[in-house]
């Protein structure tokens, strides 16, 4: 099935791409430690983050999808925190929209 082929070669590559992404949004963090963050918080930030690198998927949408899922799952300081990490991300990472 094309869907979970995509879906294997998607989790394979941001496998292989975690170090990357981790040193990438440990240098927007100001202040805080990404070690510090629970696990559903870094999940959230790990796939925006790969979204906005590695996706033709709009920026913005990829920022609003992760920032609806923190308000889910996180509170609001941590909601805070990656609606501001990851527009740095897109901002910073010389990256065309």
């Amino acid at each position: 099935h094309p869907l979970l082929i995509h879906l294997s070669i998607w989790i394979i590559l941001w496998v292989l791409n975690l170090s990357s992404l981790d040193e990438i949004i440990s240098k927007y963090l100001d202040g805080w430690d990404l070690n510090r963050l629970g696990q559903t918080d870094k999940a959230i930030l790990r796939l925006g983050a790969y979204e906005i690198l590695h996706y033709d998927t709009p920026k913005i949408v990829a920022i609003n999808e992760a920032v609806e899922l923190s308000k889910k799952y996180s509170d609001d300081k941590v909601v805070k925190l990656i609606n501001a990490v990851l527009d740095k991300i897109r901002d910073n990472e010389g990256l065309d929209e």
